[in-house]
């Protein structure tokens, strides 16, 4: 579980990311990770809609999937970065935490090589 200062909890620090944030597109979801962070520590939130799944209950297990494969990462390591997971797609229910940790990662990798 990520701790509070990881967290990244209001709605304009959200749009902002969104906005202003590098886009990288994976499988399951579309990242956007903002560098450098708006704070001196990274942060991570996790957005899944009733596109990809109806039920809250599902909608939530995908996001405590999604949280989960971010704070298993190295994330609050070296330079800060704000970052947004935005589940885009059904494969978001089935996909394992080892895949999205790949992914995570590697869209890490490519928002700050460019």
């Amino acid at each position: 579980m990520l701790s509070p200062k990881h967290r990244l909890a209001k709605t304009a620090d959200i749009q902002q990311v969104i906005r202003l944030g590098k886009r990288v597109q994976t499988p399951f979801a579309t990242l956007y990770i903002l560098i450098p962070a708006l704070t001196t520590h990274t942060r991570i939130s996790c957005v899944v809609g009733k596109k990809v799944d109806k039920s809250a209950v599902g909608r939530h297990r995908i996001q405590r999937r999604l949280r989960a494969a971010a704070s298993a990462l190295p994330l609050m390591q070296g330079n800060p970065y704000d970052m947004v997971i935005v589940a885009s797609n059904t494969q978001a229910r089935s996909i394992n935490i080892e895949e999205i940790t790949t992914h995570i990662a590697h869209a890490i990798t490519t928002a700050h090589s460019t």
